[in-house]
């Protein structure tokens, strides 16, 4: 199995080599020069590590899919509370699968409990991990590659743009090699900032003298997408177990996404042979998505929004590029509309390839809408949910009143609620002027829902101080690092 550009670059490479590098030569995104088919049906009772192991062993080579179960066995195996991994709530029409059971309370953590694993395995050089956070991908990032020998970690995150409990896990994070910095900015200044820091030659350079090697962590990494598409078949699996569905019929998706890798691995799943039906993308405020979905015009040129569902307030997403690819297989094409889009801000897609996004719908949920939504389904199902959550939620009832499908439906819950209690608290009514702490204790006093101990704990470690930089400062942080290695 060998992994390209989309945008055409003529070299392909490795998974392994594809993991190291993150960004293609040529800006691109890698993507595997084929998308293995699988039949699920033989893996209705695998556990979660073993049904990891079928769907990522088929992008590797033969020779390779001991190393891939090793990083398997490895990642996955005191990283999660739960045995599987994941718990789904059900209702009558929708289950949520929930998927915050990890070391950060968020989806992140499959991914990130895997990428260490490729990356250790894949090169003898130093490492020098970047990613950009809006919330969740940081603290995941660090907790994953904390303390591995011959890689450190340098997480940027927009200054104030986070929530409080995801600023507190970064704070607090453990290990000599994860390094983190408050970029003056919004989180598409910090992705931008990385992005570019890649391209940057003489920079890579001056780090090769030190034996440091650039890579990221980030979803434009292939080492990211691929982990994320196993939950959707497990969730799938589990839903056929318990007789919410039959085995071939179609399941809606409904996921809160901002950089559309999280959704775009639940495509990749579908396109392995997963009978996945609608595809429902949520969006906050920043709608940049939602319009995309619905007109063909990606148009960035519109305000940008701080809201309750920090991970979504994003503008440029990056694994968008990757879709296209898929709509039009035709690098030349993503090449273009990539680069109108650095160059005005906006593409617009030709009708053939939006006619190929018929099964794909987009919808977006006002702040207040959100805040309702957490508190509707609390009283009618006692069970609570974060923004992130509570967004993909309204989307969904709008897809309903859409269509008037009435298909099994399955919610992506890609955080824990006590992660925005203030939030969680205000949209049941009961906020108050509290810290963070005695907010998830009334919250759970309230509601009786488990706090996660990873959550908990944030209060008895120290913190490390800010570092807050403009985005031109990120090249040279970045070379203060490369130097100490």
């Amino acid at each position: 199995m060998k992994y390209f550009s989309s945008r055409g670059h003529k070299e392909k490479i490795s998974f392994w080599q594809a993991v190291i590098q993150g960004l293609a030569p040529d800006g691109g995104l890698y993507l595997p020069e084929e998308i293995p088919e699988l039949d699920f049906r033989r893996y209705q009772d695998a556990d979660y590590r073993t049904l990891a192991f079928e769907m990522l062993r088929s992008f590797v080579d033969p020779d390779d899919e001991d190393k891939m179960k090793a990083c398997i066995e490895e990642g996955y195996r005191d990283s999660f509370s739960k045995e599987n991994l994941i718990d789904i709530h059900e209702e009558e029409d929708f289950s949520i699968l929930e998927l915050y059971h990890g070391q950060t309370a968020a989806f992140k953590d499959f991914a990130l409990s895997l990428l260490p694993q490729f990356m250790k395995r894949a090169s003898d050089e130093n490492l020098l991990i970047l990613t950009a956070t809006s919330g969740d991908t940081g603290k995941a990032a660090m907790e994953g590659f904390k303390n591995v020998p011959g890689i450190d970690i340098a997480v940027f995150y927009p200054y104030q743009g986070v929530s409080e409990i995801q600023h507190l896990q970064m704070a607090t994070q453990e290990g000599d090699n994860t390094h983190t910095f408050a970029i003056q900015g919004n989180f598409d200044d910090a992705q931008r900032g990385v992005k570019n820091l890649f391209l940057q030659e003489e920079l890579r350079e001056r780090l090769a003298k030190n034996n440091c090697r650039l890579s990221s962590a980030n979803s434009i990494n292939i080492g990211r997408l691929l982990p994320q598409s196993v939950y959707y078949a497990y969730g799938y699996l589990q839903l056929v177990k318990r007789k919410k569905l039959t085995y071939g019929e179609p399941l809606d998706i409904v996921v809160p996404t901002g950089n559309f890798g999280d959704i775009l691995a639940g495509y990749l799943a579908k396109k392995m042979g997963l009978p996945l039906g609608d595809f429902i993308c949520a969006s906050n405020k920043n709608n940049v998505l939602s319009d995309f979905l619905q007109k063909g015009v990606y148009d960035i040129h519109r305000p940008f929004y701080k809201t309750t569902s920090p991970s979504m307030d994003i503008l440029v997403s990056s694994n968008v590029e990757r879709f296209l690819y898929f709509l039009t297989e035709d690098c030349k094409k993503v090449a273009d509309f990539q680069e109108q889009l650095a160059e005005k801000g906006v593409y617009q897609l030709d009708r053939e390839t939006k006619e190929k996004m018929k099964d794909w719908y987009g919808y977006f949920a006002e702040e207040a809408e959100a805040k309702e939504e957490i508190q509707r389904i609390y009283e009618n199902y006692h069970y609570l949910i974060d923004p992130h959550t509570a967004v993909a939620s309204v989307c969904y009832e709008k897809h309903k009143k859409e269509t008037g499908s009435k298909r099994q439906t399955l919610i992506l819950s890609t955080a824990s609620p006590y992660k925005f209690p203030h939030t969680v608290l205000e949209a049941l009514n009961c906020e108050e002027a509290l810290k963070d702490k005695e907010a998830i204790e009334k919250l759970h006093q309230l509601t009786g829902q488990e706090v996660p101990s990873v959550i908990s704990s944030l209060w008895t470690k120290s913190q490390r101080p800010d570092r807050v930089i403009a985005s031109k400062e990120m090249g040279k942080v970045v070379e203060e690092i490369g130097e100490l290695k």
